[in-house]
């Protein structure tokens, strides 16, 4: 038989000896005689000439190619190109190679069409570099080239090649979907809170008119009231000292609540009982005051007392007028819960409307004293029947305090508005309507005038 000789473009090191097809050296590089790229696959190029195939990369992707196929044993080197389009950031790459190898990286771009050597014989291990812009003219009519050899490895072979251009962060267009982002959250809020305060609303007229049936259904009855004026030195003394002593005996941790600032009078009496001057600090001499002490105040930092007691009003005026006082300096700051429109001697606003609105931040500062008594018994509540704030905010209260603590003695300490005093006939409706809840859901109550 006779055998021709290999003729395969410079692109094989052997042949078939019986058919003369020739056993392709590069990867991509395909036909009988080696003399065509494998457009099939992607590859493009010319292999004749002492020329090849090169297989074109996206730039911002990574590409993963495994040489351990049956047929790719004779492959002993593979080619790529990547162009960059953009032209104001550099371009990072990266070769990662599973055995040894070499690499060589050339460039190219229309005014320069021959290839220039970048780097020649590095090993492939794990090959990374950076192609600044300011150094090579990407994009645009240059439309700078480069191109990757990898040659001198044995199947099987695996590896990775990326060209990368990381873009630059734009701080304007940064700024704007951050602020947009914002503005749209807030919107968002916006409505919530909107759609929440509308669903509140209709939840309170929806109990006002259930308990207004409730109270329209219920039977008339004679109410008889007596009202004894005192002086304030007869108040302090007789009767109420042996009273304040015999609950003293009794109850350890009790919190007290008052609904109108009104009651200045009670703080400056067991303060003087107890020997604790305007700024907190205890000057007594007897043993029992220090004893008995916890019942009405929580021991502070520094030795001093702070009374257990939350000071509530629709209005900062009453609030202003305690602090300005000689007991003022007394209470605690985060106790004084108030509002900023008032009531205006109407029950209906201090129950359902303006009221309804402060009582969950009242509340919250009752459970706070309340988690601090490690033996509640009770809460007491001085407040006016007559006015706005102290008969429909102080229903309201009593009622929300009996479903929380229905197992504890709630006492009310309630005044009665005078005609000698009392300018609006407005103040006589609100003490009916008063009274009807707080004999409901009070365990004491004791009306004074």
């Amino acid at each position: 038989l006779l055998f021709s000789a290999c003729s395969c473009n410079g692109q094989a090191d052997t042949c078939n000896p019986s058919s003369g097809e020739c056993f392709c050296r590069t990867r991509g590089v395909t036909g009988k005689n080696c003399e065509k790229c494998d457009d099939s696959n992607k590859y493009s190029g010319n292999p004749k000439d002492g020329g090849t195939c090169y297989y074109p990369l996206n730039t911002d992707f990574q590409y993963t190619f495994n040489l351990s196929k049956r047929e790719d044993i004779n492959f002993t080197q593979i080619n790529f190109l990547n162009i960059p389009l953009s032209s104001d950031r550099d371009v990072d790459f990266t070769l990662n190679c599973s055995t040894g190898a070499l690499i060589n990286i050339t460039y190219k771009s229309k005014t320069f069409p021959e290839e220039k050597e970048y780097t020649s014989m590095k090993p492939c291990e794990y090959f990374r570099t950076k192609f600044e812009h300011k150094n090579h003219v990407f994009g645009g009519k240059e439309n700078t080239t480069f191109l990757v050899y990898v040659f001198n490895f044995k199947t099987p072979f695996m590896l990775q090649i990326s060209f990368v251009q990381p873009e630059k962060i734009n701080l304007l267009r940064f700024f704007i979907i951050f602020f947009s982002c914002f503005l749209s959250l807030l919107l968002i809020a916006a409505a919530l809170w909107k759609i929440k305060h509308k669903y509140d609303s209709y939840r309170r007229r929806q109990q006002l008119i259930v308990e207004m049936q409730q109270m329209a259904s219920r039977p008339f009855s004679t109410i008889s009231v007596e009202i004894d004026h005192k002086s304030h030195n007869q108040l302090i003394s007789g009767e109420k000292k042996d009273h304040l002593d015999s609950v003293l005996r009794r109850r350890k941790k009790v919190s007290y609540v008052f609904t109108r600032c009104t009651q200045n009078q009670f703080w400056e009496c067991i303060s003087d009982e107890h020997g604790i001057d305007p700024s907190g600090n205890y000057h007594g001499d007897d043993p029992l005051q220090l004893e008995r002490i916890n019942v009405y105040y929580t021991e502070a930092s520094g030795g001093k007392y702070v009374p257990r007691s939350i000071l509530i009003d629709l209005e900062p005026g009453t609030m202003d007028a305690v602090r300005s006082g000689p007991f003022g300096q007394l209470f605690r700051p985060d106790n004084y819960v108030f509002g900023q429109t008032g009531a205006g001697n109407n029950w209906a606003k201090g129950h359902y409307t303006e009221g309804a609105e402060l009582v969950d931040a009242v509340l919250d500062v009752i459970r706070k004293e309340a988690e601090n008594c490690d033996r509640l018994q009770g809460f007491q509540m001085a407040h006016s029947l007559g006015g706005g704030t102290g008969s429909g905010l102080g229903t309201l209260l009593i009622s929300k305090m009996r479903e929380e603590y229905p197992d504890r003695i709630s006492s009310s300490f309630s005044v009665v508005p005078s005609p000698k005093v009392s300018l609006s006939t407005m103040v006589f409706f609100s003490a009916v309507l008063n009274c009807v809840l707080v004999w409901e859901h009070s365990d004491l109550v004791v009306i004074t005038g």
